[in-house]
């Protein structure tokens, strides 16, 4: 890949804050940025410049003409913390997801407020501005946070500290190093949302509170996609008439796969790569079943049981062919067999663990749900919602609120399967288009005429690149790509092309070594979903 010129930020005074420097360091590798530590600052030759210091006073004044400049009291001894409704204003240099909004987060006791002439805020805590920006050119960017940098904790990333409760500390430094790194940055596709149900079957036309036809009509009236995340081991008996409502209904409702016999944190236990492939390929077989059955297409997108997925099974699930996994931010790397998260970690559209895509999602029923959606939003990252059908209890509209907020940001619905296929990156240098795919399969339009395309695995290992180019007439030409060298595809006359990142060493669960299912496990799964429908009959 051509070297794009890293945008370099001046810092005074040096940091010696662990915390700091480790903050500096994940902004660094997220962003592609370089910060570059001066003693004095004058005579600048960076792109921006980030000052902390508490009699910053003169230096800003200085800086008056200079293009970018941060700046936020020194970093100082732990303070007390004291938790205060953080609001936002509506000003349009503020990022849309956060426009208007009222998040609680924790501040510092010992807020020392600095207004600074001709700069308006964009946050305040309480009456008091804790974020103040000046932007009156194009080319002028100042930024002031009356609000020390709390910093990052030996194994804390960026993406922890936004959606924690001292966010308010971080996002102002997060907005401007992007802003400054803005020039080069990776486009990404627009908003996408959906929302996962967990554990809904195709028994019957309902499960528990949930009556699908009328949750199709109810997401068509209120504008989003629900996919029920349904467990293989459901797919003994496939109920006709539940199958016609998702095949009539498949612009709002759909499937994907949610483990293999739906056990405590089965994904997650200690086996051997042969005995998590039996498993991983069970699956596979089951679901390809329901779908013989049912003329449905199953998403190859993983929702973990209890969210809990360990390196063994991640592997195993590349190789047998899922897009990708969603769970929650905390539970990637609780099981991850002892891989350490990169500096960075969490800010690209999908965490790549042991080969396989890993997108984050929410509760939407959290008391923070919007505070999760503010950060997904402005950080351009897949919106997935999830809940479970005693969430429905009061009605099928517990989502609507959610639902509206997420498509007034401008979010497309679509289903978990269309989410991968659109989740990647591209970059145009000169003639020759970059993609940077965060799904073991895309499917990108063809956007440049007689372009060169090369591909950009980033943290993929082990892969096998191809692709497809579907004509005008929908039918494929097969080419195989070099990972990070030139591929030569003309697309004058191409729609789109299908990219796949396939495994060295396949699963085939037509040849996998069959895997009994314990009568215990068996009788655990009817057992709960008798609770589950008997809940919702009874409610």
């Amino acid at each position: 890949m051509t070297i794009t010129p890293r945008k370099r930020i001046a810092v005074h005074p040096a940091p010696s804050d662990p915390r700091i420097v480790r903050l500096l360091g994940c902004l660094s590798a997220a962003f592609e940025v370089d910060f570059v530590p001066i003693a004095k600052p004058e005579d600048l030759r960076e792109d921006a410049v980030l000052l902390l210091a508490d009699d910053d006073a003169s230096q800003l004044r200085k800086l008056a003409s200079f293009p970018a400049v941060f700046s936020a009291p020194a970093p100082r001894p732990e303070a007390g913390k004291a938790s205060a409704p953080i609001r936002f204003s509506a000003d349009k240099a503020l990022a849309a997801s956060f426009r208007g909004e009222t998040l609680v987060g924790e501040i510092s006791s010992d807020l020392r407020v600095i207004e600074v002439s001709g700069m308006v805020p964009l946050a305040q805590a309480g009456d008091r501005p804790v974020w103040l920006v000046r932007a009156e050119s194009p080319g002028l960017f100042h930024c002031r946070v009356n609000l020390p940098l709390t910093g990052l904790a030996a194994a804390e990333e960026i993406i922890d500290g936004l959606q924690e409760s001292e966010f308010i500390s971080l996002l102002p430094l997060v907005d401007f190093v992007r802003r400054v790194s803005a020039e080069h940055a990776w486009v990404r596709p627009g908003l996408r949302a959906t929302l996962i149900i967990d554990d809904p079957n195709l028994h019957s036309p309902r499960y528990g509170y949930i009556d699908y036809a009328r949750l199709a009509e109810r997401a068509r009236q209120v504008g989003f996609h629900a996919c029920m995340a349904t467990i293989p081991f459901d797919g003994w008996y496939v109920n006709p008439q539940a199958a016609k409502i998702f095949r009539d209904f498949r612009d709002v409702l759909s499937l994907t796969v949610h483990g293999n016999d739906h056990e405590a944190k089965e994904l997650a236990r200690a086996v051997s790569a042969d005995e998590a492939a039996r498993v991983v390929a069970q699956a596979v077989a089951r679901t390809e079943a329901i779908e013989r059955e049912s003329g449905l297409a199953v998403a190859r997108v993983m929702v973990p049981p209890h969210g809990a997925c360990s390196g063994v099974y991640l592997e195993a699930l590349a190789r047998a062919g899922f897009l990708g996994a969603t769970t929650t931010r905390g539970a990637v790397w609780e099981h991850s067999d002892g891989r350490e998260r990169q500096p960075g970690s969490g800010m690209a559209l999908a965490e790549i663990v042991h080969g396989l895509p890993i997108i984050h999602r929410f509760r939407f029923n959290s008391d923070r749900w919007r505070h999760r959606v503010a950060v997904s939003a402005y950080l351009e990252h897949p919106l997935l919602a999830y809940g479970h059908h005693g969430d429905f209890s009061g009605g099928l509209d517990a989502f609507d609120e959610v639902a509206r907020r997420i498509t007034d940001l401008g979010a497309t619905w679509v289903s978990p399967a269309d989410l991968f296929a659109t989740n990647f990156e591209t970059r145009l240098e000169s003639r020759t288009r970059w993609v940077r795919p965060f799904s073991r399969q895309v499917v990108v339009p063809a956007e440049t005429a007689d372009a060169e395309l090369r591909c950009d695995l980033g943290e993929f290992a082990d892969a096998i690149l191809s692709t497809n180019i579907y004509s005008s007439g929908n039918s494929p030409v097969d080419r195989r790509l070099t990972p990070n060298v030139a591929a030569n595809v003309s697309v004058v006359y191409s729609r789109r092309i299908a990219i796949r990142v396939a495994s060295s060493n396949p699963i085939d669960s037509l040849v996998t070594p069959a895997r009994r299912t314990l009568v215990s496990s068996a009788a655990r799964r009817l057992l709960s979903e008798g609770r589950d429908r008997w809940g919702g009959y009874r409610g």
